[in-house]
This record gives C-alpha cells, sequence and structure tokens, in this order.
C-alpha cells in the first residue's frame, strides 16, 4: 500500500540561513506529480531555488501557502504516493505537528495565487513583492516573455531600488533629545548575517598584511590579450590570485581549516568562497576542488557563479562547504581592508586594488604595480608565522606568474 509523502524544506536556505519564503508552487492540489520535477520555488535571503519532488504520485495537500517564511525542515505539502517510491518514503504524519505550529506568513507576493502562472525570474519576483508591484500586470522583456528584473523596476516608476523606496518612505522622525532619525528594517539577508558575524566577533583573529608585487601577473596578462586579440577572453587579475590562494593553502593546510568544538579540522581539498557584491547583499558563493582547476576553469566557475548571484538563483550546494574565504573589494577602489573571519572557516583574504607605487631598486625609483593582502585568520587555529608563511607563497606564486597557467 502506498504511503504519503512528506514535501520538506530541507536545504534550501543555504549556509547560516534559518528560513527561507514559499515563492511559487508548480502544481495544485491533484496535479500528478513526477519524481525529480521541480515543484515548489524557495527563496532566502541570498537564493532562490526549486525543491524537486521527493517522490511520484498525486499532490494531496499544500501546507504552507505561497508568500509564507518557515523554518528548515517545515513540512511544506503532501504527496499521495504511488510505486515504490511512495512505500519508501516516511510517513508526513512525523513533521506535521511542529511544521503547523512553526510557520510565519508573510505578505503574499502578488500574482502568484493566479491560475495563469506567472514566467519570471526570482529575483524579479523578490524586488516585485518588495516594490509593490503587481507581477502579473508586467510585460517581459526576455526570452518568452520572461519577466526580468528591470521590467519590474520599469513598471514601478523609475526604477528605483527597494532601499531607495524604504528609505524614502521613512522620513526622518524627530525624537525628543535625540537627534532626528530614521528606522530602516534590514533585510532578510542582514537579519541572517548579523548572528553569523557575532559569532565572528567572538573569535580571537589575527591579521596579517603584505604589498605584493604584481609586474610579472600584469606582464603576462598584457602578452595574453596581445596574442588572443583574434578572439578569446583572458583571466582577470582576481582569476589569478583565486589560483595562486588554491596553490598556497595546498602549501599552508592550516589556514584551510576549522576550528570544531576544541578540534582542529584540516581539509583535504579547497573549496574557495568567493564574495560577490549584488543588489540584495554580499553574497559568497564556492568554487569547490579550486586547487585541482586550472585558471581558466576558475574564470569560468566564478563567472557562473556570480551570474547566478546577482540574479539571485543560486542553490543552497552552490552555497555551502567552503573552506576559505576571498574577499575582494579591488574594483572598488579599496586599497586595504580588514576581513572578519568567516565562521566556521578559520581564514579569509582581504585584497585590495592594485595600484602603482615607487619602488628603488638599481639605484633609481620607478613605480611597480602592487595589491595589497590582509589575512585574518582564527587564532585558536593558526597564528601569525602561519599567516606570513601563507602571504610568502602567494607572493611567490604570483611572481612567478607563468606557472599559474599550468
Amino acid at each position: 500500500m502506498a504511503k504519503d509523502i512528506p514535501i520538506l524544506l530541507i536545504g534550501a536556505a543555504g549556509e547560516y540561513m534559518e528560513t527561507a519564503v514559499v515563492v511559487e508552487w508548480h502544481a495544485r492540489v491533484g496535479d500528478a506529480i513526477e519524481a525529480g520535477k521541480p515543484l515548489v520555488t524557495i527563496e532566502n535571503a541570498k537564493a532562490a531555488t526549486e525543491i524537486e519532488a521527493p517522490g511520484t504520485g498525486t499532490l494531496k495537500e499544500i501546507i504552507v501557502e505561497a508568500g509564507s517564511e518557515v523554518p528548515l525542515e517545515t513540512l511544506l505539502g503532501v504527496i499521495a504516493g504511488e510505486g515504490a517510491e511512495a512505500e519508501a518514503a516516511p510517513p508526513a504524519e512525523a513533521t506535521a505537528p511542529a511544521a503547523a505550529t512553526s510557520a510565519k506568513p508573510v505578505a503574499a507576493p502578488r500574482g502568484v495565487a493566479e491560475k495563469t502562472p506567472v514566467r519570471a525570474t526570482p529575483l524579479a519576483k523578490r524586488i516585485a513583492r518588495e516594490l509593490g508591484v503587481d507581477i502579473a500586470t508586467v510585460a517581459g522583456s526576455g526570452p518568452r516573455g520572461r519577466i526580468k528584473e528591470a521590467d519590474i523596476r520599469k513598471a514601478a516608476g523609475g526604477g528605483a531600488k527597494p532601499t531607495e523606496v524604504a528609505a524614502a518612505a521613512l522620513k526622518p522622525t524627530p525624537v525628543p533629545g535625540s537627534v532626528p532619525h530614521r528606522i530602516e528594517q534590514p533585510s532578510g539577508y542582514r537579519r541572517a548575517m548579523a548572528p553569523h558575524m557575532t559569532a565572528s566577533a567572538a573569535i580571537p583573529q589575527f591579521t596579517v598584511t603584505r604589498s605584493i608585487r604584481m609586474d610579472g601577473l600584469a606582464g603576462l596578462r598584457r602578452r595574453l590579450k596581445a596574442a588572443q586579440r583574434a578572439g578569446g577572453a583572458v583571466p582577470s587579475v582576481t582569476d589569478f590570485v583565486l589560483r595562486a590562494v588554491a596553490l598556497a593553502l595546498v602549501d599552508h593546510p592550516r589556514l584551510n581549516a576549522r576550528w570544531d568544538d576544541g578540534r582542529i579540522v584540516l581539509f583535504q581539498t579547497v573549496n574557495l568562497g568567493v564574495a560577490v557584491a549584488t543588489d540584495h547583499g554580499l553574497v559568497v558563493p564556492v568554487i569547490r576542488g579550486a586547487e585541482g582547476l586550472t585558471v581558466g576553469e576558475i574564470s569560468d566557475a566564478l563567472g557562473m557563479l556570480a551570474g547566478k548571484a546577482r540574479e539571485a538563483k543560486l542553490n543552497a550546494a552552490e552555497l555551502a562547504d567552503g573552506t576559505f574565504t576571498v574577499s575582494n573589494l579591488g574594483p572598488f577602489g579599496v586599497d586595504r581592508f580588514t576581513a572578519l573571519v568567516n565562521p566556521p572557516q578559520a581564514a579569509i583574504l582581504a585584497v585590495g586594488a592594485m595600484r602603482t607605487v615607487p619602488v628603488w631598486e638599481n639605484d633609481s625609483v620607478a613605480g611597480r604595480p602592487v595589491i595589497e593582502f590582509t589575512l585574518s585568520g582564527d587564532h585558536r587555529v593558526a597564528d601569525g608565522a602561519d599567516g606570513a608563511g601563507f602571504l610568502e607563497s602567494l607572493a611567490r606564486r604570483l611572481g612567478g606568474a607563468e606557472a599559474l597557467l599550468d
């Protein structure tokens, strides 16, 4: 006899996320469901992802409606199972009571409940909710009429970003005995990030900074560009830096580690988290096994992940299991900064802008390109000497940039 198959919110919220919003169901009660097919779209503060049907059968019940924010492990719905897959699934009754008490409704996104599905990117749906735009009335400019973020902003009038709309709505409020001020509600990402950064601040951290000459890399990229004028992309400075970082971490595994309840866990592969700035906050997708990738493969992986991050399309797997993080503010013109360790990782590298500085050599002063790198580390796992050794290895590898192409 077939059993009911629970549809659970599992693995959709990503690293250090505790809740997610049900954006859209792709089936109605009574519809036939096929195992492995996208069934419901879930969105957290960092990304949107689809939960696949855990079995084949008929959608028996939708417990959490679109627009509701619920914690992980919540029971979203139930499939009346068919065949062996349904027999193997645990009964839904085991998780239903907890889900019923934990669901927290929020404002439902407009247009989601319409009988005709709305074709729109997850980011467009999010922006529509934040700006109060009825997405069902918006004409999409994407492929097959899919609605994009720009379409929503245009429909909102003027293209203001959500933060700008919120700021305009919150006019300064005089408070007796206080400076005029306004109150801004943090985004879901900020709310989730706050306790994580509080935990980071509690870690005993050290920092080590080193200026590294980039002559070799700059010259290599000039030669590559000259050789590929007919076509083909040349890896960016960031791509080369990530390759060098991955190899330096192989040399210094204590920084590719984590503190785990009194133990030090040393990872045998380098999963590089790379901070990406987006309209909805800083997101850190992960390039897995970076030590075994070429510069070109790292460039392709970063381009794909950064694009998905800006469209809020990253899935949970692309945000999890990082072993070391690189944060690059060089494109913003920042010369040097210090980043907080991203727990439970043991270290993070802050990368500044490439700039030309005067260098004394051969009895004269000449301008040479340099980048300042600042490593922050968990002092329970490593110390300043480990950091200095890592930066020395990084400098050596960037100095011999040609070898990074191997």
